[in-house]
């Protein structure tokens, strides 16, 4: 019978430039509780800048007995700066092998978007415009320059990450990048659904789950209105963060169905093509609040499965008050009978 083995979610620690980076401990370890008892999980992703944080993070998920892969981001940084740090990471993750032996080093994210020098930009959002540029998806994505750059940089820093961890490694791929899966463990992509490439979705996932490597999908979600399955990762863009107030661009409709649904809909695409592990994006995105007001609630651009309640409908003094999306109770059943 076929099973998703790592039942797994992504977890944020703190990214400086999309997230909240001063998560107190207690909320880690009350969230990890959740994660564990609640949605059934058996992995957590964890991902975020700040190194002590991340090795916080993951020890409390060793200590609730689950998977933790190891998820460092280090973000706008240049080549040299990257393998400085995945040096300083493979260090660390090496010390948490003495507390779980099961830990998997995923040494990046999306290189291309994620540093500099592989697309053209000074920001992630800057590199996500140009690479959306027809020119570019032509030079960069048809192209084999980028995915010689991109793969160039990939094999120094494995080296570095070998040299410190000696557990398995992967890294969580882009699906425009054409990876050298040689060096790797574990075949992984971050594989949103989108009206553009829904008519291809399973066979894709079918053929990276037939190769001779495991398969993990370490990001797939989905927003919370009408139409955000459509846009699958760029669901988020319906926000106008330069406001005064930030608030959403035009009018939508809240609908949490849509993101449970999406959710659950990959899952047995998943289950059925033997998809080794797969990490839903993600557990709570604290940046983009609920509002009861439609023109200010940021939640339907939240990938979360949980929403969190802004100043404005809850506890002033509590700012991780949240509740969960239908979502949320959607992937709980799922993963407790799958």
């Amino acid at each position: 019978m076929s099973r998703i083995e790592i039942k797994g979610i992504n977890y944020d620690v703190g990214v400086r430039h999309i997230s909240d980076t001063d998560l107190p401990y207690s909320k880690m370890i009350e969230e990890i509780k959740v994660i564990k008892n609640e949605l059934h999980c058996n992995a957590v992703r964890i991902y975020g800048r700040d190194l002590d944080k991340l090795i916080e993070c993951s020890k409390i998920v060793m200590e609730e007995g689950l998977a933790v892969w190891f998820s460092p981001r280090c973000i706008n940084a240049t080549f040299k700066e990257t393998l400085e740090y995945i040096h300083q990471c493979s260090v660390a993750a090496e010390e948490l092998r003495k507390y779980s032996s099961g830990i998997v080093y995923v040494i990046g994210n999306e290189f291309s978007l994620d540093l500099k020098g592989l697309i053209e930009g000074d920001t992630t959002s800057e590199r996500i415009l140009n690479l959306a540029k027809p020119i570019s998806i032509l030079k960069n994505i048809f192209g084999s320059g980028l995915h010689n750059a991109l793969n160039g940089f990939l094999k120094e820093a494995v080296t570095i990450a070998r040299d410190n961890f000696h557990g398995e490694i992967t890294y969580a791929s882009g699906e425009w990048e054409k990876v050298n899966w040689e060096l790797f463990d574990i075949t992984a992509i971050n594989y949103y659904k989108n009206i553009f490439n829904s008519w291809k979705y399973r066979r894709t996932v079918r053929k990276f789950s037939q190769k001779d490597k495991r398969f993990a999908v370490t990001e797939f979600g989905c927003c919370s209105y009408k139409g955000a399955d459509k846009k699958g990762a760029w669901g988020y863009s319906i926000v106008d963060w330069n406001r005064k107030r930030p608030s959403l661009k035009k009018v939508f409709k809240r609908d949490e169905g849509v993101q449970a649904n999406y959710i659950i809909d990959l899952l047995n695409i998943y289950l059925n093509e033997n998809v080794y592990a797969a990490f839903v994006y993600t557990f709570v995105a604290r940046k983009s609040k609920y509002n009861s007001n439609p023109e200010y609630d940021l939640d339907m651009a939240n990938f979360g499965l949980i929403k969190v309640l802004s100043p404005d409908n809850k506890d002033l003094q509590n700012p991780y008050l949240w509740e969960r999306k239908k979502a949320f109770n959607e992937l709980s059943e799922f993963y407790s009978v799958n």
